[in-house]
């Protein structure tokens, strides 16, 4: 081996055992943050808190569980959508599998999940997509909160030039509605709906885009 390839294995491995470091601490800080909690409203019944997909992920069964005991029996996941296309589009920086297994791992954990889902997010081009993995996504990991978001997008933003140059077409507030449509009361009844055991789903409000 080079000594130039030598090394930049060597820092490679210095940087992960680096990584393992801060996630040891990171995951001794939030015990001492929830032992702190508990000791402070000794009847506080929920805890909860946002995590990415990818986050999760990050963690071992045990390690979730060991955080489960510990009181954090709530998360908040942004998912936004089941289509790898529109994810790699947004550049949410994980795929449709992390999204699924994260949700999975959370529910074999014993926490409560709510996963925060974006209608709009595939334009006109991509929202039956957007839909249809999005409910089977939703199908395989079975929350028990679904949370529906609008799509606002920001000029500056990279689908804010998509916008511009025509290659993504905002959908107007009746078409959102049809999104939601799609996704509950088509493709994941399947699951829920046809066994009586749909999540508590909130709207939340529509975001009006910023063009």
């Amino acid at each position: 081996m080079a000594t130039a390839d030598f090394e930049a294995v060597s820092t490679s491995i210095k940087q992960m055992e680096h990584r393992m470091e801060q996630i040891a601490a990171l995951k001794a800080h939030l015990l001492r943050i929830l032992e702190a909690i508990n000791q402070s409203f000794p009847d506080m019944q929920y805890i909860t808190s946002y995590a990415r997909a990818d986050s999760i992920t990050r963690k071992s069964p045990a390690e979730l569980k060991a955080l489960r005991q510990a009181g954090l029996n709530h998360l908040y996941s942004g998912m936004k959508t089941g289509s790898d296309r529109i994810l790699k589009l947004i550049n949410k920086g994980f795929d449709a599998d992390t999204v699924v297994k994260s949700g999975c791992m959370a529910k074999e954990a014993d926490m409560i999940l709510s996963e925060f889902i974006l209608l709009g997010i595939g334009g006109k081009e991509l929202s039956e997509e957007n839909a249809v993995q999005t409910a089977k996504a939703l199908n395989t990991i079975q929350p028990n909160f679904i949370r529906v978001h609008a799509t606002g997008i920001k000029p500056e933003s990279r689908l804010g030039e998509f916008v511009r140059d025509g290659s993504f077409t905002l959908q107007s507030e009746e078409e959102i509605v049809v999104g939601v449509c799609q996704v509950f009361c088509v493709s994941y009844k399947k699951k829920f709906i046809g066994e009586g055991n749909l999540p508590f789903c909130t709207t939340e409000h529509f975001y009006k885009p910023l063009y």
